[in-house]
């Protein structure tokens, strides 16, 4: 999930944080290449849908296919920028709530460390 390894790369040295990101933007590329290989896309599109229900207001994440149906294999924004999401937001997924909150989803004890609140609206 290189959205959550982009704000957590501010916190590790720069050389390392460089070599993390590059290595899941390429598992995350070759995951996203083989879905649309396979004629999976349009199921990216609701799984990228159901995680932005999640994780706020903004409509950041992106499905292997665009809106016309084109390959979309590195999702950017127009300036070529990898989406980010705060903590927060990750853990807002992965409760499946949109609510601020200790535990759910994925993991319904919660998880362990000071960061385990999942951000309230996202």
């Amino acid at each position: 999930m290189v959205t959550l390894v982009v704000p957590a790369a501010v916190v590790v040295r720069p050389r390392c944080s460089c070599g993390i990101l590059a290595v899941e933007a390429y598992h995350a590329a070759t995951i996203r290449s083989a879905l649309y290989q396979r004629g999976d896309a349009r199921a990216t599109v609701k799984l990228s849908d159901a995680r932005d229900s999640l994780d706020g207001a903004s409509d950041d994440d992106q499905g292997v296919i665009d809106s016309h149906g084109n390959a979309n294999i590195v999702p950017t924004d127009a300036s070529g920028i990898a989406s980010s999401r705060s903590p927060g937001q990750v853990l807002n997924i992965v409760y499946l709530t949109p609510q601020a909150a200790t535990s759910g989803g994925f993991f319904p004890q919660g998880v362990n460390g000071e960061v385990n609140t999942s951000a309230a609206g996202g």
